[in-house]
């Protein structure tokens, strides 16, 4: 997996939940926000982190989990919904387009996050790139 391709899978999967859900998202973070990883050799990666809000009053929290939980599914993830007296929170981790994301789908107050799959690299390095314009 190269970096253009993890964040463009990520971000895309999150664009495709976010428009499902409808509403007016704010980027909150992200998709170039990068974290250290492990790779599945054990060696040093890094992964984009995407996190998006949506602050609307709208929708039915039940419902749009729902939603989510189904559309992760059909992309191969395996997806765990947790209760939470806030509200439903999914889960979906696996699948081709990130390690994992979820959705805090609380009254008032939706979040969006996702990372992507582990690639070969540096975090601090990307980081270092990022901020020197490079």
């Amino acid at each position: 997996m190269d970096p253009e391709t993890a964040q463009r899978k990520m971000t895309e999967l999150v664009d495709r939940t976010a428009s499902e859900l409808r509403g007016e998202w704010v980027t909150t973070q992200g998709p170039d926000y990068v974290d250290s990883c492990t790779l599945p050799d054990g060696g040093e990666g890094a992964n984009w982190v995407y996190l998006i809000t949506r602050t609307d009053e709208g929708g039915s929290p039940d419902n749009d989990a729902a939603t989510v939980t189904s559309t992760w599914q059909s992309a191969g993830m395996t997806v765990e919904r947790v209760a939470d007296p806030d509200g439903p929170v999914v889960v979906g981790r696996g699948g081709a387009s990130t390690a994992l994301i979820d959705l805090y789908a609380f009254p008032g107050k939706y979040t969006l996050e996702a990372e992507s799959l582990c690639f070969p690299g540096s975090a601090d390095e990307i980081e270092e790139e990022q901020s020197s314009g490079s």
